[in-house]
């Protein structure tokens, strides 16, 4: 653009919408970091849970508490919520030593 010209009313509309958009991507760019690194917390905490109870001779997981996290999560978003809980229950499910559940927990801690 030459020096001493604005830029039209539609490019500069234009050009702010955009940098609004980047910002906003960026700030979901920082809530999914967020999100991942509470599932990796998440990942271990119950990996470390499920080990102490297979330890002990009882089982991995309680069907009644998973009852109770999809319970919550379709309470708070619906069935999409309940999608979501059944998936974390699924990546959370302690699979043994040097499975790749495991590893990402190691990773994390």
């Amino acid at each position: 653009m030459p020096v001493g010209t604005e830029p039209a009313p539609m490019e500069t509309t234009a050009l702010l919408t955009q940098l609004g958009e980047e910002v906003l991507l960026h700030q979901v760019d920082a809530i999914d970091d967020r999100i991942i690194a509470l599932v990796a917390d998440r990942v271990a905490l119950v990996n470390e849970i499920q080990r102490d109870r297979t330890a002990a001779g009882g089982p991995g997981t309680r069907l009644s508490r998973e009852t109770q996290v999809i319970a919550r999560y379709g309470n708070s978003l619906g069935r999409p919520g309940v999608e979501l809980a059944l998936r974390l229950l699924n990546l959370c499910r302690y699979r043994g030593r040097g499975s790749a559940a495991a590893a990402q927990a190691a990773r994390h801690s």
